[in-house]
């Protein structure tokens, strides 16, 4: 078995990664080429990459550590379809953008016509939504209603107790007090005593070492272990950022866990931002999700909870408030309703070592902004890739490569996890900005469409476009569609509505509006076409999606601001965090801890504030948040300039 490990393994590369002490070591890459073989042919799952890093003739010693994957598909790369798919989203962008304005000033019809497409298209994609993140808050609280843990301890023991959980939270400047309650948070999982905590730090803040030494010494004793890693500023083909730095305390992660020699696909690797509160079962959820699966279906899976960035929603300004009902309700309808679009993995996700580790996907790229749908995507196309070693393997050079089918799948785990909306302490138009800075980050994701379009072409000129099967095909396409529409269609739209709304508000008879309003906006209801009447009647916003998301929202609001989804949570016997650090929190935030049931009216109060706030800044909103942000991500595509990781702001934390 060790020599078929060790057949055709690439040359070695070099790098270096930190140690326990500080100091850099040397680590080597020593790939396989093919699957492992089994008496049924190859097991098509990750753990047949576990030989590489997981097996005591390789990387489990610790002294060797794989780096970089088997292909490197990258819209970074210099070549000219690299550089083409990297310019196709803002071409895209700007091509939907453009056409509005031309129609507008000189075919005025057709611009009716293109407003109308795309308002059709927008219309049906959030009704859509807001369907499924009904149907989503219903998920939510059954599933918040189980005992997750009660149902782990009726697994088998000797299975359970192989399970090991890596948490991951890259920070960078982020309050040490919001850092320490994270902490605490994760301490109350039932599953902290088989967890391992990872502070990735960024070695460019200042003072960075003495403030993980201080949330170390504190808060060690809730976990099986915890350490810090320091991630080195200027590194080659690196952007600074969450992704970076993540797959930096990775590689770490990677070489203490291979000494151990756990079993990669019952080792859950979850990935969180310094602010994420998650639901103290949520671990115990995927371990009882992951073990009563396959596993393979374990190994080419990606678990998610629904976040919601409400921890704060009542001190934020309104505009800010309105963009986490927009993330509510698609985070939501993703999780529940995948039968057409999958959905992608958002901020704080989990997956295995075994699918991390595979050989088409080696951890995290450093040269992203939006490391979270970049990872998934990632992943997904790396299980096309494996199929297609798979069938090379079997000697299928001609026929339809039939392994070649998406594998990996997101599952969503309807325990929400908390985030902060970004806020300043400097007062409303400080936050207003900061919202701004965010915005500008996450609109950077607009070049996922074209990381998808270049695995894509990359796939089919490696097997042959047509000896990839037509699901196949189908699958990424909705993909590409999806990212499309999440970026550029529906950003189109609102960006169409604008120059609608004031063509025809110029168009008027100014006097006549304003010493007859009534009479003047009637007779021009009048001499509408059908599509200008429906536009018109679009941007009243008084609509039933409307009504349903601002019901679902304000449903969601107040079952947090009562406890409902945390009915079971409870100081088990491994469940370390004191009770009393628990129910503190930074200055009245919504905390979904707080068991205590909320006058009737409370609900009719929320579903006017969420009303109010999308009837007055929903459309500004999307302008300010949506419109700006992804043109100016679209203009840096087609400058080819680096991203930049913009830090916004948190609130100003405290604890009570």
């Amino acid at each position: 078995m060790v020599a078929l490990l060790k057949r055709s393994c690439p040359p070695t590369l070099v790098c270096d990664i930190a140690s326990d002490d500080g100091t850099k070591k040397m680590a080597t890459n020593q790939c396989l080429k093919n699957p492992m073989p089994t008496t049924s042919g190859f097991l098509e799952t990750p753990n047949s990459f576990q030989a590489n890093a997981f097996i005591k003739n390789g990387i489990s010693t610790g002294k060797e550590l794989t780096v970089g994957p088997k292909r490197r598909v990258s819209v970074s790369n210099p070549d000219l379809t690299s550089k083409l798919c990297s310019m196709l989203p803002a071409v895209s962008l700007f091509g939907h953008y453009g056409a509005v304005v031309l129609t507008t000033l000189f075919f005025p019809s057709a611009a009716y016509l293109l407003s109308t497409f795309l308002t059709i298209l927008v219309f049906l994609w959030v009704g859509n939504m807001a369907i499924s993140s009904a149907l989503g808050l219903v998920n939510m609280r059954r599933e918040t209603s189980k005992d997750w843990n009660a149902l782990v301890k009726t697994l088998p023991t000797e299975e359970v107790q192989k399970v090991h959980h890596v948490v991951i939270l890259p920070n960078y400047m982020e309050h040490e007090a919001m850092l320490k309650e994270t902490l605490e948070n994760l301490g109350k999982s039932p599953m902290a005593h088989v967890m391992q905590v990872v502070l990735a730090m960024e070695g460019r803040e200042r003072g960075s070492h003495e403030k993980a030494k201080r949330i170390i010494a504190e808060k060690k004793h809730l976990f099986e272990d915890v350490w810090a890693t320091f991630h080195p500023a200027g590194l080659p083909r690196e952007t600074a950022g969450k992704s970076s730095n993540t797959q930096w305390a990775f590689n770490e992660t990677r070489r203490r866990v291979a000494v151990k020699e756990w079993d990669a696909s019952l080792v859950f690797v979850s990935v969180a931002d310094a602010d994420s509160m998650f639901h103290p079962h949520y671990f115990s959820a995927i371990t009882h999700q992951g073990l009563t699966m396959s596993k393979e279906e374990r190994s080419w899976s990606i678990w998610q909870p629904p976040v919601l960035l409400f921890r704060n929603f009542f001190a934020v300004p309104s505009m800010t408030r309105v963009s986490s009902m927009a993330t509510l309700i698609f985070e939501l309808a993703s999780l529940s309703n995948q039968k057409l679009f999958t959905a992608f993995a958002y901020s704080s996700y989990s997956t295995t070592m075994a699918l991390a580790t595979h050989q088409s996907v080696e951890g995290w790229d450093a040269d992203v902004i939006a490391e979270d749908h970049h990872m998934f995507c990632k992943c997904w196309f790396g299980a096309l890739w494996s199929g297609a070693d798979v069938e090379q393997e079997k000697g299928n050079s001609n026929g339809i490569a039939y392994e070649i089918k998406p594998k990996v799948k997101l599952q969503p785990v309807f325990l929400p996890c908390l985030g902060y909306l970004v806020e300043s302490s400097e007062g409303y138009f400080a936050s207003l900005h900061a919202r701004f800075k965010q915005a500008r980050r996450h609109m950077q994701g607009i070049v996922e469409l074209g990381y998808v379009v270049l695995q894509w072409i990359r796939l089919s000129q490696s097997v042959g476009f047509f000896r990839i099967p037509w699901r196949t095909h189908r699958s990424i396409a909705l993909m590409c569609t999806k990212l499309h529409i999440l970026h550029i269609s529906s950003t189109a739209q609102v960006f169409s509505l604008f120059f609608v709304f004031f063509r025809g508000l110029f168009s008027l008879n100014m006097t006549q509006l304003i010493w007859h309003p009534i009479a003047s906006l009637t007779n021009s209801w009048t001499n509408m076409s059908f599509m200008q009447k429906a536009l018109s009647a679009y941007l009243g916003q008084m609509s039933f999606v409307m009504l349903l998301t601002c019901v679902t929202t304000a449903l969601c609001v107040k079952d947090l601001m009562e406890g409902r989804y945390h009915q079971h949570v409870q100081d088990g016997e491994n469940a370390k965090a004191p009770e009393a650090e628990l129910t503190q929190c930074s200055y009245g935030d919504i905390t979904g801890r707080r068991k205590k049931m909320l006058p009737g009216r409370m609900l009719s109060m929320l579903i006017l504030l969420v009303l109010n706030d999308n009837l007055l800044n929903g459309y500004p909103s999307m302008a300010v948040y949506a419109v700006i942000p992804v043109i100016l991500a679209s203009w840096s595509l087609l400058r080819f300039k680096d991203f930049e990781y913009i830090v916004a702001d948190k609130p100003e934390f405290k604890k009570d």
